[in-house]
């Protein structure tokens, strides 16, 4: 009898073991495709690196980040979300080439665009915020590169950041500029919504029409790149 019992047990146990398993199994079959149908900020829809939208008659206004851009002058706008760790490799990786080759020598005007996916990353909205109004004193590229460059949560209470000390911003600006900033990046949005635009970073390149900041775009540059890609991307519209 004392056979049986132990016999018995020991399928007992084997059955549990059994239906532990199928349950772990089912349980990675659900999280597995759940993962894999997430949209992510590098879902492209198969679109190519670069594409030509001149003939598509696409424009945008937008508010230059540099001086001294004339009319017919090519303008690079940058798309980008400052959660996104493929914008972030892109800031980090092609962006400082492009700054000191084409830009910072004045050959192209720039301007920057937020898209915060906010379903996916949770603080971009806010830092969008930041950065816009970090910009609006004129220190646009010192918290764009902080930001890329910080993994770090920051504070976003509607105050300047402790970490941001360092760009010697006006306190009391930079707070009346929290208050309105939600508009600013909304405005973006709808912009990025209108032309198409949901995967960040996303590179636009045009040509400025008049001072107003009409821009005629050319090319899209779809994703983080190599600096080659864009560099290449960039000269086929200066010409």
């Amino acid at each position: 009898m004392a056979i049986y019992a132990r016999f018995g047990r020991t399928v007992e146990v084997a059955a549990n073991v059994a239906v532990i398993a199928v349950a772990v199994v089912m349980l990675w079959g659900v999280a597995k495709g759940q993962l894999s149908s997430r949209p992510t900020a590098t879902a492209r829809s198969n679109q190519p690196l670069v594409q030509d939208i001149e003939k598509d008659g696409l424009t945008i206004t937008v508010k230059l980040l540099t001086v001294g851009v004339r009319p017919h002058q090519p303008v690079i706008i940058e798309l980008s979300d400052f959660n996104c760790p493929f914008c972030r490799r892109f800031a980090t990786e092609s962006v400082p080439s492009l700054r000191r080759e084409f830009i910072d020598t004045g050959k192209v005007g720039f301007a920057f665009l937020q898209l915060p996916l906010e379903r996916i990353h949770p603080q971009a909205f806010d830092l969008a915020k930041l950065s816009t109004c970090a910009a609006d004193q004129g220190r646009f590229w010192e918290v764009h590169d902080f930001l890329f460059s910080e993994v770090r949560p920051l504070s976003t209470t509607g105050r300047v950041p402790e970490e941001f000390g360092r760009f010697k911003l006006t306190s009391s600006e930079f707070e009346d500029c929290l208050r309105t900033a939600d508009q600013v990046v909304r405005k973006d949005l709808a912009e990025a919504k209108r032309l198409g635009i949901s995967a960040t970073p996303t590179v636009l390149i045009g040509e400025l029409i008049n001072s107003a900041g009409l821009i005629k775009l050319k090319r899209r540059v779809n994703g983080a790149v190599p600096y080659s890609t864009l560099r290449s991307t960039v000269l086929s519209v200066i010409g």
